[in-house]
């Protein structure tokens, strides 16, 4: 009977934390948070917004603030009884802002591998029709997600009266790629200079297709040193376990004495400097 009550009483926690939390992210945190607290929470919800419709996520800011929210709770409710289970919890909503950032990193990856073709399908475009707008609007139907969301996006705000220029360095700006920039920057110029903008967007396509071409030369050389790094940055924790199981008074005098702690200070300070000196190195950019 115990048992069942105590499961009962951890599923009725379960459902008051889920439905306080939906209180919560649905409309009493406007209220409860004034000055700083509100502003930040304004923020991060503005944020979460631009990055959701980014994605294309199909869910609010509110919702994602719930799934973290619940995560919060019941990670803190479970870690009293089973401490395992709710660390977990803890650290999937901990991870929500790195899951989100690394789905804007993939779709940004998508659309840089995408520019080449998008600058030859408007350079061939305008050859028909010299009005950019036009080619931009016929350069949809050639291209694939999520580079064709992203043109009807722009051909949308074009149409309801935003300025062609204005349109394009928003675009740059919200997506936030290098690759882009200099595409829109390039399409922008010749708009500037005149001339023949056709052949101005094939030379830019044909500077992409190298670009591209010389980073994966630098990826597949750097491939082997990454892989280094992480082996011999993740080495001294099997190192340590291994010597430790084998005999377990080894590292005593580094475990118990203050000689020992400040020795391992300074080699974990080493180990974390080597590593961001490693990634640092490799991160090669053209």
């Amino acid at each position: 009977m115990n048992s069942i009550s105590a499961h009962q009483g951890i599923v009725a926690s379960g459902l008051l934390l889920s439905s306080g939390a939906a209180l919560l992210a649905r409309g009493l945190l406007p209220f409860i948070l004034t000055g700083a607290p509100a502003q930040h929470f304004q923020n991060y919800e503005h944020y979460l917004k631009r990055e959701l419709i980014f994605i294309r996520a199909g869910i609010t800011p509110r919702q994602f603030i719930i799934g973290q929210l619940l995560f919060v709770l019941g990670g803190a409710a479970l870690s009293l009884r089973t401490p395992l289970i709710g660390l977990v919890l803890l650290v999937i909503a901990a991870t929500g802002a790195i899951l989100l950032k690394n789905a804007r990193q993939k779709r940004i990856t998508l659309l840089e591998k995408q520019i080449e073709g998008w600058l030859t399908s408007v350079a061939r475009s305008l050859e028909a029709a010299p009005s950019l707008g036009e080619a931009l609007e016929s350069s949809i139907s050639t291209c694939d997600a999520p580079m064709r969301e992203e043109i009807e996006q722009l051909d949308n705000e074009i149409r309801l009266g935003r300025p062609i220029d204005q349109a394009l360095v928003e675009w740059s700006e919200r997506v936030g790629s290098r690759v882009l920039t200099m595409a829109v920057a390039t399409l922008l110029v010749g708009r500037e200079t005149g001339g023949q903008l056709g052949e101005v967007l094939r030379s830019a396509a044909a500077s992409l297709r190298e670009m591209e071409r010389l980073e994966g030369v630098v990826r597949t050389k750097t491939a082997e040193g990454k892989g280094q790094a992480w082996v011999i940055s993740t080495v001294p924790f099997p190192l340590y376990f291994g010597v430790k199981f084998s005999d377990p008074t080894f590292f005593l005098p580094l475990e118990q004495t203050a000689t020992g702690h400040l020795l391992l200070g300074i080699a974990a300070a080493l180990w974390i400097g080597a590593i961001l000196s490693a990634r640092k190195i490799l991160a090669v950019q053209i």
